[in-house]
């Protein structure tokens, strides 16, 4: 193998900004990508479709008036790597053509139900998801919508006591007498993103008073987030 490097003499700071310049990189980290082989979009029964939520202009670009902040991108690309050799070309192609399963995860909107804080002290959902298999229930609360005020990004705690959970008519053998209110961090952060055994973005503090509330009930059979 053979390189061609530049001699030194940039400064470190200006090393990244040198190399990449204004390209912006964002990982697609998604099973059927990182964990499932050789990405072949052809043999997928449906389009692989991707969407990306961009932070706002402020947490971006610096500025002194916010309001006139913004950015915009260009030019963008579906980057992956290829298989030039025939021979694993040819070994990658008879994995799909002989039948492949993926195991990813799909997020699915149940329902919507209104209900009075303050008044309505039993809330009773029933869930009848067609689905093979259930990794958890994530129940999100927000306050009533106002035009112009609305935070669509705000979950408020609401001051549950109790949770009780019955599965085909048996209770949650996990929790027997019923998810208390200490539980409900210890269910949730299961699911964070974690770095260095770390919560990043989160902590029981802000869970719980800073309008990033939201009931997960883990249905899975181990606790390891990595394990389908």
């Amino acid at each position: 193998m053979r390189a061609t490097r530049k001699p030194r003499g940039s400064p470190p700071k200006k090393k990244i900004n040198e190399i990449y310049g204004a390209k912006y990189r964002i990982r697609l980290d998604h099973e059927i990508l990182t964990d499932h082989g050789v990405f072949y979009p052809q043999a997928l029964y449906n389009d692989l479709v991707f969407e990306l939520t961009l932070a706002e202009a402020a947490q971006v670009v610096k500025g002194t008036d916010t309001k006139k902040l913004k950015y915009k991108l260009t030019n963008i690309q579906l980057e992956y790597e290829m298989i030039r050799g025939a021979q694993l070309a040819q070994e990658a192609n008879s994995e799909y053509s002989s039948g492949k399963e993926f195991a990813y995860d799909d997020g699915h909107l149940e329902k919507t139900i209104p209900f009075q804080k303050g008044s309505d002290t039993r809330l009773n959902i029933k869930v009848t998801a067609q689905r093979r298999s259930l990794k958890a229930i994530l129940l999100l609360f927000t306050e009533p919508y106002t035009a112009g005020a609305h935070d669509s990004e705000k979950y408020v705690f609401p001051d549950l006591t109790k949770v009780r959970v019955t599965i085909n008519g048996s209770p949650s053998m996990l929790y027997n007498e019923g998810i208390v209110s200490t539980d409900l961090w210890a269910e949730a952060s299961r699911f964070f993103l974690r770095e260095k055994n770390k919560t990043e973005h989160m902590n029981l503090k802000l869970f719980l008073t800073g309008d990033r509330f939201g009931l997960l009930v883990d249905l899975r059979s181990m606790a390891d987030r990595s394990m389908h």
